[in-house]
């Protein structure tokens, strides 16, 4: 929680800046965003159906289990 105050804080300052006089800048996404799907076409592989691992299977390598569900330690104290 002391993390997320901090970032909040500076947050603040910065509102607190007067920004009127800088000029706005161009979206490098919008520039760039053709290109992009260019490229992520020619990279990704075609999406195929594929089976997955049984329940069975996959408890089997779970290093605690009620034969449903994992079990994990409790980290969150009430």
């Amino acid at each position: 929680m002391r993390d997320l105050n901090s970032v909040l804080d500076y947050f603040a300052q910065l509102n607190e800046l007067d920004t009127s006089s800088v000029p706005t800048m161009a979206q490098v996404a919008d520039q760039v965003e053709d290109r992009a799907l260019e490229t992520v076409a020619l990279h990704l592989r075609p999406d195929e159906v594929a089976p997955s691992l049984s329940r069975e299977q996959v408890m089997a390598y779970a290093p605690d289990t009620d034969g449903v569900f994992f079990r994990v330690p409790k980290v969150i104290e009430r």
